[in-house]
């Protein structure tokens, strides 16, 4: 090799380096913006969901207390109760029964599914599910009526206690049964 193309290969090589010497500090900067930029996006998502959470048990308070300060004894207004057949319970949510509508002629029978208010997220979103799929085979849609009862005179929880002691549902660890229900019919 000539001393020329020695000292040429040397000068592409130094250029060589220098770029790759620049590439290398680009990429440092763009992967430090990239992490400043996920950093930011992280501590949004946390303000969001602290928010979130802090908004649903807020919202679930306030319609406990609704329901503590208005529930009534309106299931009889649109079933007839003394028809009232527990079918069972489905998960651990809520109680399902089958009734007799009241004031319908022919009777036509329903059913109607029972929450505690420690489930109203549930019950929620069960209606919201029954909402957008109701088109579906298989999906029970809630049938408009969405009632806050208050069982005062214990007829749902006679029935629930005769349900366990039929074996149609196994008691959890409940020490009371409710007293309030967001009935989906």
């Amino acid at each position: 090799q000539t001393d020329v193309e020695s000292t040429l290969l040397r000068t592409l090589v130094v250029e060589a380096e220098t770029r790759a010497s620049a590439s290398e500090a680009s990429y440092e900067e763009a992967r430090a913006e990239y992490a400043k930029q996920l950093k930011l996006a992280e501590d949004r998502l946390q303000n969001y969901e602290r928010e979130t959470e802090i908004d649903s048990q807020e919202t679930l308070q306030f319609w406990q207390r609704v329901m503590q300060s208005s529930a009534s004894s309106v299931l009889e207004k649109h079933v007839k109760c003394s028809t009232l057949e527990l079918l069972g319970q489905p998960g651990k949510f809520a109680f399902v029964f089958k009734a007799l509508k009241q004031d319908s002629l022919p009777e036509k029978p329903c059913q109607v599914k029972l929450f505690s208010k420690r489930w109203a997220r549930v019950a929620i979103k069960e209606w919201s599910f029954g909402e957008i799929f109701s088109d579906f085979p298989g999906i029970l849609a809630v049938g408009g009526q969405i009632l806050l009862h208050s069982d005062a005179d214990q007829g749902i929880a006679k029935l629930l206690l005769s349900g366990m002691d039929d074996g149609k549902f196994r008691p959890l660890t409940r020490s009371a049964l409710p007293d309030q229900y967001i009935c989906l019919f």
